[in-house]
């Protein structure tokens, strides 16, 4: 029996609806062993109306002490008060296009609400994975195929609280399912994966780290949705891929502004004056949605954010040695610092934890520009027209 008062707060952040219970009134009064329960006594049953005798009132049905009614009155106008409060703040908040704000007024697990929400949410995709295998005997390819063969599956279950695209890989007879979490970048710590590592089970003392991976990721970050997609600013993009891929500590980069001038040059017949970033923006709009048709399911989100407002240079050093990836932060920061980004992006620099994952999404990457090729009047990536 919960302490009466509390607060349960628990908020669908997908559908920006809120419930909260109020728990009250959720009190026993103990009768000492060898104390009859004759009429009028405490915990006696009683019916509506019905004398306890004094000093006692028939509460739900149970003979209970005044003070105990009261008190319980107490919690409810107290939770009534609470829940109306922090109802009201919700839904002003969402109302003001801000969306669900989940603060600490019910709770101080409410910050972590859409962390838990989309742990629910994987599992949930996770047991229609596992009908899939039931029924087929294998896990599908991709989360599209299991769209299509499982009705239960909705397109927004497939997309994380942060409005990120869930990642699916496929491993021997397993599967690996994960949310970006809140910074919306695949393969860095705050990853939610499916199945995730519960850090109090960890033994303590124990170094289970794997080594540092060499694949590393850039983010930059230009501040609004759709700046992603200006010229200026995908031309820098593709102008560090191409400093940072032209040493001896890089040994392969993948980026979207790099993509879209090959793409440019194919389809321009390989002309040198089409080897540049495309400079109509309908252009870019349509060559980023040809990539995305030519290439794996998501895979182009480990390039740029589904608001367009930031993207990620994928590379992969010569070394995994610290001093490697401070080459890369100083590397980095002397290139925006002297360019037109100078004060207009936000920098961040990862190295993998999913180290094998995201070598292999780097080479789907790199693989996906080398591939790109016109043929007979179509246009191919890898094998596919």
């Amino acid at each position: 029996c919960p302490a009466s008062g509390d607060l349960i707060q628990m908020a669908n952040v997908r559908q920006r609806q809120l419930v909260v219970v109020a728990l009250v009134g959720c009190q026993e009064k103990p009768v000492a062993e060898g104390v009859a329960r004759g009429p009028g006594a405490v915990g006696q049953s009683c019916g509506k109306g019905a004398d306890c005798g004094e000093g006692l009132v028939c509460v739900k049905g149970v003979c209970a002490a005044e003070k105990v009614e009261s008190a319980a009155a107490e919690k409810v106008e107290s939770a009534a008060e609470k829940v109306e409060s922090a109802a009201a703040e919700k839904v002003e908040s969402a109302a003001a296009g801000a969306g669900l704000a989940l603060g600490s007024a019910v709770g101080s697990y409410l910050g972590n609400a859409k962390i838990e929400t989309c742990r629910v949410q994987l599992e949930m995709v996770g047991m229609n994975l596992e009908m899939y295998y039931a029924r087929n005997d294998a896990y599908p390819k991709s989360l599209r195929a299991l769209l299509a063969k499982e009705r239960s599956v909705k397109p927004s279950s497939l997309v994380d609280p942060w409005e990120q695209p869930l990642t699916y890989r496929l491993g021997d007879d397993t599967f690996k399912l994960c949310s970006k979490g809140p910074d919306g970048v695949a393969g860095t710590d705050d990853d939610i994966c499916l199945p995730w590592v519960d850090e109090e089970m960890e033994v303590a003392g124990r170094d289970d780290s794997p080594p540092p991976c060499a694949v590393t990721r850039l983010t930059l970050s230009c501040g609004k949705a759709g700046c992603a997609m200006e010229l200026p600013f995908l031309e820098k993009i593709d102008e560090l891929h191409v400093v940072l891929s032209s040493g001896p500590r890089v040994k392969s980069v993948a980026s979207i502004g790099y993509l879209l001038r090959r793409l440019h040059f194919v389809m321009g017949d390989s002309k040198p004056e089409f080897d540049v970033v495309p400079a109509r923006r309908e252009a870019r709009l349509q060559f980023l949605l040809l990539l995305e048709m030519g290439s794996e399911e998501n895979l182009l989100s480990h390039l740029m954010n589904l608001e367009r407002s930031q993207v990620t240079l994928q590379l992969e050093l010569a070394s995994s040695a610290a001093d490697a990836r401070e080459w890369l932060e100083s590397e980095v920061a002397h290139f925006v610092g002297a360019s037109s980004l100078a004060g207009s992006v936000q920098v961040k620099v990862n190295q993998a934890v999913e180290c094998q994952s995201a070598r292999e999404t780097l080479g789907e990457l790199v693989r996906l520009g080398e591939s790109v090729r016109v043929e007979e009047g179509s246009l191919v990536f890898g094998g596919a027209k």
